[in-house]
């Protein structure tokens, strides 16, 4: 369960359709302003030093659309450098994390970055701040940027609890509308936004509506 009860359902950080349609219509000129996880994006920055913006085609709509201001940032590359181990929260989600009640912590040598992923996160915070963004799309099931459900301990034991990696607590706490990129619903609503000829899919569904997540969780 999330332990921050204002995000206790994803409604309560998604942005909506109503918030969406009362966005201002992006140009070139005043663009959608995203903050976007690094290996989204394309940095190499996953643990190996691998990207997985080729991987995730649903964010290709606002990395080549004129219409988008995208701004990268990856708060585990900060904390612990490119490469690095395998971190997962401990004992909660990033919400625990933050009040001190789990830990980021690595899989194998079992160091403890709670308090330098704090660190990179709120710088995250100070990033979106500067660039004025509008809403953050973040990389599903991560330690740091989960949204909806993050890995409960190490990855090898295929455990997963609800609630959001440490990042995205530190964003959602301060207001910051964000989605991952599996959240479908929201993402086709947001490419309506930036391009009215966009057919939204009807049968789109954000993460938590999808059959993995209600079979886990349920």
């Amino acid at each position: 369960m999330p332990t921050d009860q204002r995000f206790a359902r994803p409604s309560d950080y998604l942005p909506s359709a109503e918030w969406i349609r009362a966005l201002p219509d992006p140009d070139e000129d005043h663009p959608l302003r995203v903050l976007m996880s690094g290996c989204l994006y394309g940095w190499q920055c996953g643990v190996n030093g691998d990207n997985y913006g080729g991987h995730w085609p649903t964010v290709r709509a606002f990395l080549d659309s004129p219409k988008v201001r995208v701004t990268p940032f990856c708060p585990e590359q900060v904390a612990m450098g490119t490469p690095r181990e395998m971190p997962n929260c401990e004992g909660g989600n990033g919400f625990d994390v933050l009040r001190g009640r789990a830990r980021f912590i690595t899989e194998d040598s079992r160091r403890d970055f709670s308090a330098a992923l704090i660190a990179a996160s709120e710088q995250m915070l100070e990033v979106a701040r500067a660039n004025d963004c509008q809403l953050a799309v973040l990389m599903s099931i991560s330690g740091a940027c989960g949204t909806d459900s993050i890995y409960d301990g190490p990855r090898v034991n295929k455990r997963y609890q609800r609630g959001p990696g440490v990042a995205a607590a530190v964003l959602m706490s301060a207001g910051l509308p964000c989605l991952a990129q599996r959240d479908m619903r929201t993402l086709h609503r947001l490419y309506a936004k930036i391009d009215p000829q966009h057919v939204v899919d009807p049968e789109a569904r954000d993460a938590w509506e999808q059959r993995w997540y209600q079979s886990t969780f349920s």
